[in-house]
């Protein structure tokens, strides 16, 4: 039995642009610096982007300074900040991003801002691509809402979908990994972004992520926080999800408090993806191993956009786990391609929380089970 769970015909090169493409001067509101219009073949191939900016600030004056990339109209990555005359770098980010888009010709395109003469905004290391993998869902969309002084609105509620268990040659898929790229943005008034735990503030725009009614945050936070940013991004970059019996949905929300004393309107962008192939930071149990006592399990792992030390493990946390770091029986790892096989001729072989794996930035591509 095998599963080819990373559909690589599907798959598809677009574009790297690794030269600097630098602006310094005034714009005069948002410009296009970069565009590449590209063919989506099928309905849920996806997109995945990724680009570096660099924002090097004047010595002499301040300015209002922007980049944001977008997917045809539609925003997937956008910060505005204030930045003062410090003459120093302001901003040094390498943004990622995945989109599901549906069949047809579309454009991705990168746009900057800059109210005064700065020394240089440079965009560069530009990639995209697509692909596809088994069980995936996605979620792409878009809010603005007015939220009252001193009070908290849910400015976006969506659902992503929640996608049945399926048979497959190493027993059934149990959970799905998913990523979650969030833009918030308001007009004239300072954006950030806050995590559990962190306390709202007085005369901003404080926007927290939630799933199915828990608040989870962002992993990566591009906040800028000790400025003044109009609009922020923040990505979660592995949230475990468990799957059902039945196909559902998880909740998702943005919520914002506004700390100003006056009502504000916000806008959010939020896109998702998830797959139980889209190998977790964090080793998980992605399925519930069941094949029969004597059978050989295969696994291929390969980097989707990047080239992790991935990890593939057969054990259980303990009792006394941290005491004795003794709860794997077997284990496997590595960079490039890896290959993970066992065969059960001594451990159990149906026993759902055995096997787990990790690698961010990988994927699954196939699974064999030589059943016996």
């Amino acid at each position: 039995m095998r599963d080819f769970t990373r559909l690589l015909e599907k798959e598809k090169f677009i574009d790297y642009y690794a030269d600097s493409i630098r602006t310094s001067a005034p714009t005069g509101g948002w410009v296009t610096k970069y565009s590449k219009q590209f063919t989506v073949d099928e309905d849920g191939q996806v997109l995945l982007w990724s680009f570096r900016y660099v924002i090097y600030s004047s010595g002499s004056s301040a300015s209002w300074d922007g980049v944001r990339a977008l997917v045809d109209s539609r925003i997937v990555y956008q910060i505005l900040q204030y930045v003062p005359a410090s003459y120093a770098n302001e901003g040094d980010q390498t943004p990622i991003g995945m989109i599901k888009l549906s069949a047809g010709t579309h454009t991705f395109s990168i746009q900057v801002r800059i109210d005064t003469a700065i020394y240089y905004l440079d965009i560069m290391n530009i990639k995209l691509g697509l692909f596809k993998l088994e069980d995936q869902a996605g979620i792409d969309a878009t809010a603005t809402q007015t939220v009252t002084a001193g009070a908290t609105a849910t400015v976006l509620s969506t659902s992503l979908t929640k996608l049945a268990k399926r048979r497959i040659p190493l027993g059934k898929t149990s959970k799905t990994n998913a990523k979650i790229f969030t833009t918030v943005e308001s007009s004239g008034n300072v954006v950030i972004l806050k995590n559990p735990g962190e306390a709202n503030e007085a005369n901003k725009l404080n926007a927290r992520l939630y799933i199915d009614g828990v608040e989870v945050g962002w992993d990566i936070l591009h906040n800028y926080a000790n400025k003044t940013p109009q609009s922020v991004w923040g990505e979660r970059q592995s949230l475990i999800l468990d799957l059902a019996d039945v196909q559902g949905g998880y909740t998702v929300e943005v919520k914002v408090y506004n700390g100003y004393s006056a009502d504000k309107s916000v806008t959010v962008h939020l896109q998702a993806y998830a797959s139980p192939w889209l190998m977790p930071l964090e080793s998980n149990p992605m399925v519930e191993l069941d094949v029969p006592f004597g059978s050989t399990i295969y696994i291929v792992s390969e980097p989707l956009f990047a080239d992790p030390t991935k990890e593939f493990r057969l054990g259980f946390t303990k009792a006394w786990s941290t005491v004795f770091n003794l709860d794997n029986y077997y284990v496997v790892s590595g960079t490039g391609i890896l290959q993970f096989s066992y065969t059960f001729d001594l451990y159990p072989s149906q026993i759902p929380q055995f096997l787990k794996w990790k690698g961010d930035g990988a994927t699954i591509s196939f699974l064999v089970a030589d059943i016996r």
